[in-house]
C-alpha cells in the first residue's frame, strides 16, 4: 500500500523491500563490516531512486506523494530541497513498511499466546479494531526515540543537563498502570486505548498511523477470514532482534487447518 501511495511501481516492490530492511538493520546493533557495506550500498541506491523520481515530477508532475512534494513550499518562502524530499519519502516509505510488518507479526503473536482470545475475536470481528491498539500498545513496533535535552531539568531525581541525550520510552509510558490499568493485560473494553504512544505525540506524531491501522485492521481480518485454526507453531523462540529502539520478532511460525476449496 505505501509502495502505491508514493506512486512506486509494484514491479519494484522487492527490491524496495531489500532496501528497507537494511534501512533498520543496523538498529539491531553493531555490524561487521560485509553488513555494514550492504546496508550502504542500499540505503544510497534507495537514494538515488528516489532523486530519480524527483527529477521526473519535477519535470512532469502528476498525482502522487512525490510529486506534491516537489511543488510545496516550506513555510511559505522556499521550495523543498532535493535532500530534503529524499528523507521525507525515505522514511515515509520505511515507517509504512518494515514498522507495519513489525506491528503485524506481534500483534498475531499475541493473538495467539492468550487463552481464549483468538476465538474472542474470530467470533466478533468488532474486536478487530480494539485488539489492533492493544496490540500497538504492549508491542509498540517503535520503543522510543532520542531526544537533546533543551535545558537543565531533573527527572525522577536524576539531573539531567542541557544537551544530554535522553530516550523517551514509549514502551514504558504505554504500560503505565496511572494511564491504563492492569497494563499488560489485553483488555478490548478499554475506554482509552487510542491514548497509546506508538505514533507519539505532537509535531513528532506519526503522519501514517492511520493508514497503518487501516493496514493491520485490513490484514488480520484477511487472515481471520482465510485461514481456519490459526495457532502458534512449536517450532517458535520468540527471539526478538536485539536493540533498544526498535521492537520485532526475528520470525513467527504459524500453523492452521486446511481451508475450504470456497476460500482458495
Amino acid at each position: 500500500m505505501i509502495t502505491a501511495i508514493l506512486g512506486f511501481p509494484e514491479s519494484d516492490i522487492e527490491r524496495l523491500k531489500a532496501r528497507s530492511s537494511a534501512w533498520v538493520l543496523p538498529f539491531s546493533g553493531a555490524l561487521s563490516e560485509e553488513p555494514e557495506v550492504w546496508v550502504a550500498e542500499q540505503v544510497v541506491e534507495f537514494q538515488a531512486y528516489i532523486q530519480e523520481w524527483i527529477d521526473e515530477k519535477r519535470a512532469d508532475p502528476g498525482d502522487g506523494v512525490v510529486s506534491s512534494l516537489t511543488i510545496a513550499r516550506y513555510g511559505d518562502e522556499r521550495p523543498l530541497t532535493d535532500p530534503e524530499i529524499i528523507s521525507i519519502i525515505d522514511h515515509l516509505y520505511i515507517g509504512g513498511n518494515e514498522t507495519t510488518t513489525f506491528a503485524l507479526t506481534s500483534a498475531l503473536w499475541i493473538l495467539l499466546r492468550e487463552p481464549g482470545l483468538y476465538e474472542q475475536v474470530l467470533d466478533d470481528r468488532s474486536l478487530v479494531e480494539p485488539f489492533v491498539e492493544e496490540a500497538l500498545r504492549l508491542e509498540s513496533p517503535t520503543q522510543g526515540l532520542y531526544r537533546r535535552d533543551a535545558r537543565d531539568t531533573e527527572l525522577a531525581g536524576v539531573a539531567l543537563p542541557a544537551g544530554s541525550m535522553v530516550h523517551i520510552r514509549y514502551a514504558a509510558a504505554n504500560r503505565d498502570p496511572a494511564m491504563f490499568p492492569h497494563p499488560d493485560r489485553v483488555d478490548l473494553q478499554r475506554t482509552n486505548t487510542r491514548r497509546h504512544m506508538a505514533f507519539s505525540l505532537g509535531e513528532h506524531h506519526c503522519p501514517g498511523e492511520g493508514l497503518s491501522r487501516l493496514d493491520q485492521r485490513m490484514a488480520l481480518t484477511s487472515v481471520l477470514d482465510r485461514l481456519a485454526g490459526l495457532r502458534l507453531a512449536d517450532s517458535n523462540d520468540f527471539a526478538h532482534e536485539p536493540g533498544f529502539v526498535l521492537r520485532a520478532l526475528t520470525r513467527l511460525d504459524i500453523e492452521w487447518d486446511q481451508p475450504s476449496p470456497a476460500l482458495g
